[in-house]
Order: structure tokens, then sequence, then C-alpha cells
């Protein structure tokens, strides 16, 4: 923008100007003056249909001659500097045709924003201000999806805890972020925490935000889910049918521009990383079913979880109550002496009040630093406790780590319960096998006492003629002995 803003008219002078010296192929002299048309106007307080009023008054001889690309710079010029100035919805509003102006320059901007940068971290960041600022809200975050994992991490905020941003991994379905997610569609919460789906994850500054719009960011060609764009505000809002569409379209434009970055970083080394991570969680899904004995299947589920990640000690923690202190039941190595300083307490039992995967830093008794991933032990019945991995400090943690740490989780509880499952069915057949037992010996006494008492009948009789059917009655009451003890035998 020049540092000077003219009049409209005195713009138009110098674009006819420019338009008889234009030598250039490329006609750059007649754009740059066709955008300082498009600027003055809008700084003028024109609108758009005043604006090219002016131009087909002015120049009346040539408007027929005028290039698309002469006219979209006139147009250009007046988005930015609507933005520049008003944001999205005017101050001074001129009618509803200036509304949409205004939220075309909003739309201009973000898709600016979302492709000046390739670098996912940096366009993200960008984007979260710019729609923050262009659509009023006291808060902005983008959670990407991973398909792999199920998951959504969060990595890109304004307006929530900075600390928790690329350390935030949720399920796929939790709260109205994994709503949106799940069913494809908008959300809109006016009071989000009594909304249905509401969920709030630890640490992450959500309190204060009353209302929430959540949008799925969708790929159409096929359809895929990128990830969830959250606007949220402190007090009550209600978006109309026009921001809505607003949202969705800038979504759109958003999930494009994430695709292209995703592109962009996977180069050959991060696509061979990402099939070798792949590769070992199928390897140790495939592990941990092949026992359903708890004695060995814990043990295995932490010495695994350190090859998933790549961690140098590791634990399987139970819960009984969200309240509860969390039981370590399996660590390794086994030796590990002061389990506080790896696994605090109150990391545990956030990672299960959250139940989400968490990274936190946080330093030892003896001053050293140390990086803790953790997920928790979800099943259809609830939380049954979590694995967590403990870094050294100095480690650099890739963003997949977690969400491959909550995949293995998924797989670990889902091996936990069969093993409780088995354990119960081998108990119970235990004990219907005892039952079974005294059954058989007790019909056998029967049996036996029958026959004898039979058979002192028949000796004593007084008749002779009872003699002969008390005897068949005895080797009728043996023979079914015989055939009962035949058929409650072990390998029958």
């Amino acid at each position: 923008m020049a540092d000077t803003i003219l009049e409209p008219i005195d713009a138009m002078t110098l674009f006819l100007s420019s338009r008889s010296d234009d030598t250039d192929s490329d006609h750059t002299p007649s754009k740059l003056a066709a955008y300082r048309v498009g600027e003055s106007a809008a700084f003028a307080d024109l609108t758009i249909e005043a604006t090219f009023e002016l131009l087909e008054r002015e120049a009346a001889d040539i408007i027929s001659d005028l290039s698309a690309e002469i006219l979209g710079s006139i147009v250009r010029g007046y988005v930015d500097q609507v933005v520049r100035t008003r944001g999205v919805s005017q101050r001074r509003g001129t009618g509803r045709l200036s509304s949409h102006v205004a939220r075309l320059a909003a739309l201009h901007r973000i898709n600016r924003a979302a492709t000046a940068s390739l670098d996912m971290d940096t366009m993200l960041g960008t984007v979260v201000e710019v729609i923050a600022e262009t659509t009023s809200g006291d808060a902005c975050s983008v959670f990407l999806y991973d398909a792999h994992s199920q998951t959504l991490m969060l990595q890109a905020s304004r307006g929530l805890n900075p600390d928790v941003v690329g350390q935030l991994s949720i399920r796929s379905d939790a709260g109205i972020t994994g709503l949106a997610a799940a069913s494809r569609q908008t959300q809109v919460a006016v009071d989000a925490p009594s909304h249905p789906a509401f969920f709030t994850y630890p640490h992450v500054g959500e309190e204060e935000y009353t209302s929430q719009v959540s949008l799925p960011l969708l790929l159409r060609e096929p359809e895929r889910l990128v990830g969830v764009l959250n606007i949220q505000s402190i007090k009550p809002r209600e978006f109309d049918q026009d921001e809505i569409t607003f949202l969705e379209t800038a979504a759109g434009e958003l999930s494009i521009a994430i695709e292209n970055a995703r592109l962009y970083g996977q180069t050959d080394a991060a696509l061979r990383q990402r099939i070798l991570d792949l590769d070992a969680l199928r390897s140790v899904t495939r592990t941990l079913a092949s026992t359903l004995e708890s004695g060995e299947l814990l043990p295995l589920i932490a010495s695994q979880a350190l090859a998933v990640t790549g961690g140098d000690a590791s634990t399987v923690c139970r819960v009984q109550d969200e309240s509860d202190a969390p039981r370590h039941i399996a660590c390794v190595p086994q030796a590990l002496d002061d389990l506080e300083s790896y696994f605090p307490t109150d990391f545990v039992r956030d990672v299960c009040v959250a139940r989400s995967g968490v990274v936190r830093r946080h330093r030892t008794s003896d001053a050293q630093e140390r990086v803790v991933l953790g997920a928790p032990l979800m099943t259809a019945h609830g939380v049954l406790g979590a694995v967590c991995v403990s870094f050294a400090g100095t480690v650099k943690l890739e963003d997949s780590k977690l969400g491959l740490l909550q995949a293995f989780a998924d797989s670990a509880a889902l091996a936990i319960e069969n093993a409780e499952l088995y354990e119960e069915a081998r108990q119970g057949y235990a004990t219907a096998s005892t039952l079974l037992q005294e059954m058989h010996h007790r019909v056998r006494n029967n049996l036996q006492t029958v026959a004898a008492l039979l058979s002192m009948q028949a000796r004593h009789a007084e008749y002779s003629g009872w003699t002969l059917p008390l005897q068949e009655a005895v080797a009728r009451v043996q023979s079914i002995a015989a055939v009962h003890n035949l058929l409650s035998r072990d390998n029958v």
C-alpha cells in the first residue's frame, strides 16, 4: 500500500494516464494503478457499486477494453483496504452488499494467510490469528486428524494455553470437537458447557469460554477428514446462517492448505519413518494378542510401549476410580527406584481424567529434565488406567509419537480386557468343574446306596418270587451307575 492514499478521482486519473503509458507485456503499471483505484474507493467509504460507476463514468471509452486482470486488481485493492480498516463487519454499515464484500475481504485474507507458507506450524499459526481477528472470536484453534491412530492433535491455537499446543491428543469422538469430526457436520453450541457432548481437558484453558463453533475440515474428492476448526467466545454468541456459510467456506480453503502443507512436509525420509512406525505398531499389536495371561501381558505392554515410542522407561498404571492414586503394576526397567520422578502421579491422573494423550516436560528429584508421554487405557466400559513412557529431556519428540502411543494404548486396553475376561472365564470354569465333580460324587453315592439296599432286600426277601425282580432292579441301577461313571470322566 502506498504511504498516501489518493482521492478516488485522482487515483482514476492516474490509472487512465498509466493506460496510455503502459508498454509492459503484462500491464504491470496499469494493474498497480487499478489496485490504487480500488484502495482509494474503499478508503473513501464508496461501495463497490459506486467504485465501478466512477470507472464507467470516467473511462467510458476504454471500459470495454479492460481485461479481467485489470478489473480484478481494482477489486483486490478494494478488498485489502476493507480488511485493513474494518475487518469482517463494517462499523459504518452501508447495507447488505457491504457486509458481503467485507466477508469476501475476510475470506481473501484467510486464503492469503493459508497459502503464505508451506510450513505447517507457521501456516496454521497465521491462520488462527487471522480467523480469530476477522470473526471477532476470543479463541481459535485447529485440531489435525490422524487416520491411523484416529486421534485429533491440537496443532495451533490463539486463546488457549500455548503450552498444550502440539501436546494434546484427543480421541476423534470426544467432546464437541470430536462430534464435529465424527458427524462431518458443523456443530454450533451457544452454551457449550450445557451441550450433551461437552468435555473439557485439564490445563487447556477452555473454562472461560461459553460459545463454540466446531467445523470439520474436509477434502471433498474423495471425502476425507483433515481436522477440526474451533471458534470460541467468552460471552454467549449466536451465529447466523451467513456467518456459518462464511466459516464453512473458510474451513474448505484451510483444508486444502493443510493438505498441501502435509504433502510438502512428507519427504521420502518422513514417509519411510512413518511406514516403520506403522509396521512397529502392527507388530506389537500382534504380539499383545498372542497371550491371555495377565502375568505375562502387563510386562509385555510396558516393554512394547518402548518399542513403539523409543523411550527409555515405561509403566502401566491401573486406577479403580479417577480420584484414586494410580497403581504401577508393570514397569520397564523393573529396577526403577523413584517412579514419581519418571511418572508424576498428577500427570498419570490427568491422562485418566482427560481420556486423551498428554505430553509434559518436568524435572526429576535430582533436577534432570525429562519428557513423559501418557495415553489412557480405555474400553467401552471406561478407563482402566494409563500407559506412560519417559524420555530424556534432550530428546526431540515428533508429533506422531503421541498418536502412535494412543493407538498402542487402545490395543493394549483391549488386550487387558480380553485377559481379564479370560481369567474370569477360567475361574468360572474351575468353579463349575468343582460343582460338577461334587454332583458326580453325590449321584454315584446315591446310586450305590440304592443298589445296596435293593441287594439286601433281595437276600432277605420272605417270598422267593420277589428275589428275581429285585435282582433285576439292582442290575439296572448298576448299569445306570456304570454309564454315569463313563460320562463323568475328564476326557469325556
